[in-house]
């Protein structure tokens, strides 16, 4: 499988993540981006980081 197809890549993305749960044969990603495109699809969710620990 080549996973990047499945997913929508980000030009401007700072670092990705992708989880793979065997269990359920499902991927999920997780894109850390600075700034949002125009132009997203609905089905993606956005979540804002608040703070980062070092």
């Amino acid at each position: 499988i080549e996973i990047k197809k499945l997913f929508r890549i980000f030009d401007n993305a700072v670092a990705e993540i992708i989880i793979y749960n065997p269990d359920k044969w499902k991927f999920v990603k997780y894109s850390f981006i600075e700034n949002l495109p125009k132009s997203l699809n609905p089905n993606i969710k956005i979540y804002d980081v608040l703070y980062i620990s070092q």
